[in-house]
């Protein structure tokens, strides 16, 4: 790790002195030849701590496991929420659907869904609202048939907004 920290800190110094120099490096053909000689000095520098000690890296000196674990398990959650998201969207437009089919128009839906261990989706809720309170009954009666019961929350639009009944 040496190496490299000595490699790093001759990069950084030979990148200091060729802004230093230039910065006050007199304008037009000179200016050209200065440019080419420090990046001939730069690239020098650089290869230099390779010629010197030579060049071994191995994996061995890399330890990137943790990182890499840690990257792994916030993808694998960031992949659940956005399939959770899209799966979330997909029943609330199969069940608008259903409703629609029903006679009951202009129902909002809104699904909430969970990852079980077996990554299989559970329906954790589905919260109707309908514009008519004659359609409340009917509206649980047809999601419930289709879900299979006690996940189901239904309720009025008021100014664009549900208040379930009974609450």
């Amino acid at each position: 790790m040496s190496f490299i920290r000595s490699l790093v800190l001759t990069a950084c110094m030979m990148g200091i002195v060729s802004s230093v120099l230039n910065m006050i490096s007199p304008v037009g053909k000179m200016k050209k030849h200065l440019v080419s000689l420090i990046g001939i000095a730069v690239l020098v520098s650089i290869i230099s701590g390779f010629s010197t000690d030579g060049f071994r890296l191995t994996l061995r000196e890399i330890d990137l496991s943790s990182e890499i674990d840690h990257k792994i398990n916030n993808t694998s959650s960031d992949v659940s929420e956005i399939f959770l998201e899209e799966a979330e969207d997909r029943f609330d437009e199969y069940f608008i659907d259903l409703l629609n089919k029903n006679d009951i128009s202009g129902a909002k839906v809104n699904t909430n869904l969970q990852l079980n261990d077996e990554n299989e989706l559970d329906i954790v809720e589905v919260m109707v609202a309908v514009a008519d309170i004659s359609q409340v009954s009917h509206a649980e009666k047809i999601i419930s048939d289709e879900i299979g019961g006690e996940y189901v929350r239904v309720g009025l639009i008021e100014d664009n907004e549900a208040s379930m009944v009974g609450e």
